[in-house]
């Protein structure tokens, strides 16, 4: 797989978002697939055990529902997710980790904004 989005320089960029995040909802902690494990990629949430990130997953839970979103360092997101009102699925590409951090903040910040008050 190229290598475009460098998941270590996104995870710590994301941190500062996640912490807002947990002031209105459960984020999970980060976690890492390492695309030089054996298959199946075990999914893992010590960065020191894995040797090459192939991606970086986040999962933020509310009383109104849950997001998953999967950073590939190939330059796409796999992000699924549900509220009471909606399902959200989509499939983002980016061409740098700038634009995969602009466009994983936008979709939990979207989704925390559906969320029921």
């Amino acid at each position: 797989m190229n290598h475009i989005i460098d998941l270590d320089a996104l995870s710590v960029r994301l941190a500062v978002s996640m912490e807002r995040w947990r002031q209105r909802a459960a984020v999970g902690p980060t976690t890492w697939r390492d695309e030089l494990s054996s298959w199946p990629h075990p999914i893992v949430e010590d960065r020191s055990s894995v040797r090459v990130a192939e991606s970086l997953g986040i999962h933020v839970e509310t009383s109104d529902g849950e997001i998953h979103v999967v950073v590939w360092t190939g330059g796409w997101a796999d992000i699924a997710g549900m509220t009471a009102e909606v399902e959200i699925v989509a499939a983002p590409e980016f061409a740098n980790t700038n634009e995969a951090h602009d466009v994983v903040v936008q979709v939990i910040d979207d989704f925390l904004g559906r969320e029921k008050h």
